[in-house]
């Protein structure tokens, strides 16, 4: 067995928002199929939430709805750190958390997304930084303990790769 290439995610998705009368942006079904991480499943998860809302498929919808940390929010967060904005990248990873997340979620989210990002938001070089900084931390927790403080820490080394 091989893992679903970019084209067969997209074939299928186009197949069952043909069937199910959705409507669909481009963007959106770029976005569902990037998240999606090649899984299948997922996508269907994520199509069939935009089924039950009844509403458009669109980027934009898609945040709201998408499971995990949406994407847009570690955009954001990952723009304040390139700009060394410590205070704004903070109040995110923080709110971020207080939405109940745990902190071993968070880096993993945000390891996702730093796989998955465009080279226009973080370039393969950095990317490369990022992910070691990511796993120290996940190491970390699982070595000594899980408290918002580390956020706080990651964030400041996030900033500094992009220095």
């Amino acid at each position: 067995l091989r893992c679903p290439t970019h084209d067969d995610m997209n074939k299928l998705l186009g197949h069952v928002v043909e069937r199910e009368g959705i409507t669909v942006t481009r963007l959106a079904r770029d976005y569902v199929i990037k998240t999606s991480q090649g899984s299948i499943s997922r996508m269907l998860n994520q199509t069939e939430k935009i089924m039950l809302a009844e509403i458009p498929m669109t980027k934009a919808n898609m945040n709201v709805l998408c499971d995990g940390i949406n994407y847009a929010t570690l955009e954001q967060y990952t723009e304040h750190c390139k700009a060394h904005d410590y205070a704004a990248a903070i109040r995110i990873i923080v709110e971020v958390h207080e939405r109940g997340f745990s902190i071993v979620d968070i880096f993993d989210e945000y390891y996702q997304f730093v796989k998955f990002v465009d080279e226009s938001v973080i370039p393969p070089a950095q990317k490369y930084q990022i992910i070691i900084v990511i796993c120290e931390y996940i190491t970390n927790f699982h070595e000594y303990f899980e408290h918002e403080i580390e956020l706080l820490l990651f964030t400041k080394l996030v900033m500094n790769v992009f220095t």
